[in-house]
């Protein structure tokens, strides 16, 4: 298959823009492109030759157009070499060198001025990176000193020095990779790019990442979503702290984001997020030699109790179950084993398992229905033969059609055992809690994909009604002409209006004889708010008074407000419809996350009286379907009590609370946005207070498209 970005990760000719023959990165490179099996075309305006090769002084001057080009030259002379490039209809390359938007104002004006002049016709990896390698085309492309062995995994870093660490790891280990990217800052190809990339690569069946910052979320989203199905992608994210945070902006420019709106979002698109560097290869290696487990039920075969005792603990602590043996299961174990047997799960078989009770029983696990997979342990006792017993199970690799992990426990009497295991596509760890580890990453990462598939992904254009765009940025454009950040509750509620959502009848009074009016009109009670365009917090000044029955209720609340908070907080107050509390109080809001903006990834946070608990998910991961996630919905009917599910709600018409806060998802101008309370009854869902706080500098993008 030919792909658009082949000349970058796969490419027959290369220019290296900064060779040289003096110790550092230009010669380093020009050493690695000399066993290419492309052509080589070094390039530095002061040599006559690099390394016995003829040196050209420019690319304009190659006697042809090279499929990429790298540039090993300082960033302040990246501009005019890129220029060059386009000139010479080279189509894409990587930018090695450092010294852009990580260093401030400077390097971020670099970077403006090498994409004017690259305008999408030269195609970027880096800046700030270790290059590209491809071992199926012999090709290094990195500062590296050894190429990769090839593979069937393609690693994307955002960190050089992890490529180098990882690359030195894996010859020592005989891991080999379909492709190695060090990505650096992402000037121009991002995550979406080079993930796209490989999920068409025939090479790859794996793709694995280390992450700082995402970028463009959105297009990270939509490739993984389209790859995730196909090829497993696991990440390890860094940043999850503050202080970790901190270091990713200083290292690469990036913002790290919030961390649990991260974790939904790559749940969301079938991406498997891993917390330890070895985790993220180990598990590569697992999903690409075994099946994804149907559910999170785990049979254990293990000759010793010590290492099963230690693996059903790992289990149950990771959200996973041991399987229930069936009655016909059990006979069959019983009928086959020694009387001393568990006759439980795990099954210990005993210390002097031979090979063959190993194989029997794995056979028999297998066939339970209840299994969804199978855990085999092995520990060296005296008659214990580790390698006879591998062989013995090699068959079991795939003819099960469940997955199947192992543990061989020890050092060398058991290493040839592990390796016969590994050849044969049974992954086979030193420790049984770290397969188990690996066996609870296989359910999520199971579940997960199952979710993708399993209904259409709800669209916020089915939601939105015609106009409400316009509507809201109406009312938002009084806000931003006036220099205010809020809205007041009564321009928040019309906001929410404009977009479907149901509020409780709600006017505005600016004396205390028309609040009176605006009272009898809407009916008793009424409950009488501040209305303010500096006061966000109403209950905190008194300005929050409910149950007023009569008029001279009314008016005496607005004196009493009135004198007491003063101008210019106090503008009037709002009076609006008392509504009846039957129902699930619950708070729902959005704010803009660093790491995504300005592709719209929002949080929406649930919450309610009864239960602290909050739920947060990012705007590009849309409620999958009608019925939504099983697991939200569970953490939400235990927390909070709501039965938003199908089959656990009332009769009559019913809107799902998590379809309220999706219109504004894709709402680029608002800086956050907070339903306080939203009621949820049986038939509707209305929204009782409302705050929104609008963001100057996307307003003014936003104006300026208007015009």
């Amino acid at each position: 298959m030919v792909h658009a970005l082949d000349n970058i990760f796969a490419p027959r000719s290369v220019a290296l823009i900064g060779a040289s023959e003096k110790p550092g990165v230009g010669r380093t490179m020009a050493e690695n492109l000399l066993d290419f099996s492309g052509e080589f075309y070094p390039v530095n305006p002061t040599r006559e030759t690099v390394l016995g090769r003829k040196c050209y002084k420019s690319v304009l001057d190659l006697p042809e157009t090279p499929d990429t080009a790298i540039l090993v030259i300082p960033a302040r002379f990246c501009a005019n070499a890129v220029k060059e490039c386009v000139q010479k209809g080279i189509p894409g390359g990587i930018i090695i060198s450092a010294g852009f938007k990580e260093m401030g104002e400077p390097g971020i004006k670099l970077e403006k001025d090498i994409m004017e002049i690259a305008q999408g016709k030269f195609r970027i990896v880096g800046p700030n990176c270790l290059g590209v390698q491809n071992s199926h085309y012999g090709y290094n492309g990195t500062f590296a000193g050894s190429l990769t062995k090839p593979g069937k995994v393609a690693f994307i870093s955002q960190s050089g020095a992890l490529c180098c660490a990882v690359l030195d790891w894996s010859l020592t280990i005989g891991l080999g990779f379909s492709g190695f990217v060090s990505i650096g800052s992402m000037l121009d190809l991002d995550w979406g790019d080079i993930i796209d990339y490989y999920g068409s690569d025939d090479n790859t069946e794996a793709i694995i990442c280390y992450i700082e910052g995402l970028g463009d979320a959105e297009s990270f989203y939509r490739a993984a979503k389209k790859v995730s199905p196909k090829k497993p992608i696991i990440v390890i994210k860094s940043g999850r702290t503050a202080a970790g945070a901190s270091a990713v902006a200083s290292h690469t420019g990036s913002l790290a984001g919030s961390d649990d709106v991260l974790d939904t979002l790559f749940e969301r698109c079938g991406v498997l997020r891993v917390n330890e560097i070895q985790d993220l290869f180990l598990l590569a290696d697992v999903v690409a030699a075994q099946p994804l487990p149907a559910g999170p039920r785990l049979t254990i075969v293990t000759n010793a109790g010590g290492p099963g005792v230690i693996s059903t603990d790992a289990l149950i602590s990771g959200g996973s179950e041991l399987t229930k043996l069936s009655e016909g299961t059990f006979k069959e174990l019983n009928d086959f084993l020694p009387a001393a047997w568990s006759r439980n799960n795990p099954v210990d078989i005993l210390g002097d398992a031979p090979p063959q009770t190993y194989a029997g029983s794995l056979a028999i696990a297998a066939r339970d229905p209840n299994a969804d997979g199978m855990l085999v342990i092995l520990t060296p006792q005296g008659v214990t033969d580790a390698t006879a017993t591998a062989k013995h199970l090699a068959e079991y690799a795939t003819s099960t059609g469940k997955p199947v992990i192992a543990s061989w426990v020890g050092g060398k009497d058991v290493q040839e055992g592990r390796n016969v295991l590994r050849q044969a596509g049974i992954p086979c760890f030193e420790y049984p809690d770290l397969a188990v580890r690996m066996w609870n990453y296989l359910v999520k990462y199971g579940r997960t994909i199952a979710d993708l598939t399993k209904n259409e992904t709800l669209s916020s254009k089915d939601l939105v009604p015609a106009g409400a765009k316009d509507a809201a940025m109406a009312i938002m454009k009084e806000a931003y002409d006036a220099k205010r950040s809020y809205l007041t509750e009564y321009e928040s509620k019309k906001v929410l209006e404009a977009y479907g959502i149901k509020i409780c009848a709600t006017e505005v009074a600016f004396t205390p004889e028309e609040a009176a009016q605006k009272a009898k009109e809407i009916g008793f009670p009424v409950v009488v708010k501040i209305h303010s365009e500096t006061i966000t917090h109403k209950s905190d000044v008194g300005g929050v008074k409910v149950n007023l029955k009569t008029e001279e209720e009314v008016i005496a609340v607005y004196k009493d407000m009135e004198q007491r908070i003063g101008r210019p907080g106090f503008l009037g107050v709002t009076v609006q419809a008392m509504i009846d509390l039957k129902g699930s109080e619950v708070i729902i809001g959005m704010n803009r996350d660093p790491s995504t903006a300005p592709s719209s990834c929002s949080v929406p946070a649930v919450s309610s009286s009864r239960s602290s608990r909050t739920l947060r998910s990012p705007s590009p991961a849309q409620p999958r379907g009608g019925q939504g996630d099983d697991r939200e919905d569970q953490d939400l009917q235990g927390a909070q009590g709501l039965p938003w599910r199908a089959r656990r709600r009332p009769p009559g018409p019913r809107r799902d609370p998590r379809q309220v806060l999706l219109p504004h998802f894709r709402s680029q101008d608002r800086q956050g946005a907070r339903h306080q309370p939203l009621l949820a009854k049986t038939d509707a869902v209305i929204a009782l207070d409302a705050r929104v706080i609008i963001s100057f500098d996307e307003m003014q993008g936003a104006m300026c498209y208007e015009e």
